[in-house]
């Protein structure tokens, strides 16, 4: 029998970053207190420690960035936070990703 894979996913919470809207039930500012996306080096600190913690084998971790709309960033801020992260894909790792489907083109 094969082995029962843990899902581990490692949260990047990047505060209504491409969502245009601030409804009482979707304001992640308001909901969090927290207004600014974290800067690059907090995201690999974030991740190398979350990395640091997850059991090695058994296990299966994705990256998920949260709390805004990724599809609703700029092709620049996309770019720029996958090449940032690239490494983590590159080890088999998978990406989900919190977005709007209105706000996809």
């Amino acid at each position: 029998m094969a082995p029962v894979v843990k899902r581990f996913t490692i949260p990047i919470f990047i505060p209504m970053q491409g969502y245009p809207f601030a409804c009482v039930f979707c304001n992640q500012r308001n909901i969090t207190g927290q207004y600014d996306p974290p800067g690059d080096e907090l995201i690999i600190d974030k991740i190398e420690d979350h990395l640091r913690s997850i059991p090695v084998t058994d296990t299966g971790v994705e990256l998920g960035f949260f709390g805004g709309s990724f599809a609703g960033l700029s092709y620049q801020k996309q770019v720029h936070y996958l090449e940032l992260v690239k490494l983590i894909l590159k080890a088999n790792k998978s990406l989900v990703f919190d977005f709007q489907p209105g706000l996809i083109m």
